[in-house]
């Protein structure tokens, strides 16, 4: 932001223990000179701005955590009084969008005989939702063999798969993220979140996002144990 014209002033860095968050500009008409105490009292001022957004930021990041804790044992306490794998897996995709802030989730279930990914769970969605894709057909497939977490924003590899390709159009995603559900080394499926805003994971996301799928996983491997 700039001066008025025949105006002075000072701009003090706001800081944190951590990192810089913004700068205070203090401005006065040109006929004037700060002295050294009001210099003083600025730099004191600059410092308690910092000291009051680091408290923010961590009131914040607690409140966050808590909230994060809270789904996780909600979809705990899903998967032990339930055997309806649908119910608790719907339970779980609804924290999945809230928590990570996506716009749309999904579970898919691969079945070993049919070589099928099927349908178990979706929320978000605009357009009806294939009930079994082809596991070479499907993008989740790259997660899936590889035993890994993967990300898609290129269309050039995206419309390579047509199924997912007419998803991606429809429903005007820009962004997704897909993870394997695995059990004791054995893929039971994969969870699938979607974006339609341009959306940057950092590490507690991901990490967040891993938490939830070690939770479908179980609840899946729960179910088919019992039945």
């Amino acid at each position: 932001k700039q001066m008025p014209p025949n105006w002075g002033g000072v701009c003090l860095p706001i800081r944190t223990t951590q990192q810089t968050l913004g700068v205070m500009s203090v401005s006065v008409p040109s006929g004037r000179e700060f002295s050294k105490d009001d210099i003083r009292l600025l730099a004191t001022l600059s410092e308690m701005t910092g000291a009051a957004l680091q408290r923010m930021q961590l009131h914040e990041q607690t409140v966050h955590r808590l909230e994060q804790l809270y789904a996780l044992r909600a979809v705990d306490q899903a998967i032990s009084s339930s055997r309806d794998m649908r119910l608790t897996l719907n339970v779980l995709l609804t924290h999945t969008i809230s928590q990570l802030k996506v716009d749309a989730a999904d579970v898919i279930l691969l079945n070993p005989d049919s070589n099928l990914l099927e349908l178990v769970g979706g929320r978000g969605f605009h357009t009806l939702l294939p009930e079994s894709v082809r596991l070479n057909d499907s993008f989740a497939m790259h997660a899936i063999m590889e035993h890994r977490l993967i990300s898609a924003r290129d269309v050039e590899i995206i419309n390579q798969y047509p199924h997912f390709w007419k998803l991606w159009k429809e429903e005007e995603f820009v962004c997704y993220w897909c993870i394997p559900l695995i059990v004791k080394g054995e893929v039971k499926g994969a969870l699938e979140v979607y974006c339609r805003k341009m959306f940057i994971s950092d590490s507690e996301w991901l990490e967040f996002f891993e938490a939830l799928a070690g939770q479908a996983a179980i609840a899946i491997d729960n179910t088919q144990l019992f039945q």
